[in-house]
């Protein structure tokens, strides 16, 4: 007489971080929004956390999260917004990171000084700017 013993398992497959971050170089005018998207993968499901590089933990900007990923967004970007950023993605296997610079392009303030100047015809005359 035979015998037929089945049982059901479950696989469960482990896989550490990965992040994948772009625009790796942001360049934006002063005053204008600017948004770095963050996809990651693995499992367990990685948690995803931004860091401005050379600061405190505080990026400064809102983060939109999703399942697989993190969209860091800085509604009005001033001249201290510009910095390397890092996305970092951790499980129970380890961590992975990536990095973007953004650019913030500052217009030039140029200051101009009211004076009067006379000079002889041929002379040299100097003006300050700024």
């Amino acid at each position: 007489q035979r015998f037929l013993t089945s049982r059901k398992a479950t696989l469960t497959v482990l896989a550490p971080p990965s992040v994948r971050l772009w625009p790796t170089v942001l360049t934006v005018p002063a005053g204008a929004r600017a948004a770095l998207e963050c996809e990651t993968s693995g499992h367990p499901q990685p948690s995803i956390s931004w860091i401005k590089r050379g600061h405190s933990k505080q990026t400064g900007g809102k983060i939109a999260l999703g399942q697989r990923n993190a969209t860091l967004y800085i509604q009005s970007t001033r001249s201290y917004d510009e910095a390397i950023y890092v996305c970092e993605a951790s499980n129970i296997l380890g961590k992975s990171q990536s990095t973007a610079l953004l650019r913030v392009a500052v217009s030039p303030i140029i200051v101009t000084y009211v004076s009067q100047v006379s000079c002889r015809t041929g002379a040299s005359v100097v003006l300050p700017c700024g």
